[in-house]
């Protein structure tokens, strides 16, 4: 994991609090996704995708 953030107002449908974080993925790209469960993690901290909702990658530890 690049970076994350605590998102603490409603986006659309998604109502906070919620964190999206940017990984970057093994083949090369980084993506944004939304972590789950919700906290801030470390930069460099291995997440995986455990998923989507409804369009948004969703990546746990």
């Amino acid at each position: 994991m690049w970076s994350s953030t605590d998102v603490h107002l409603p986006i659309g449908h998604r109502l906070p609090p919620f964190t999206l974080a940017q990984v970057d993925l093994h083949d090369g790209p980084r993506i944004l996704a939304r972590l789950h469960p919700t906290g801030e993690l470390a930069p460099g901290t291995a997440v995986q995708i455990v998923g989507s909702d409804d369009g948004d990658v969703v990546v746990g530890p």
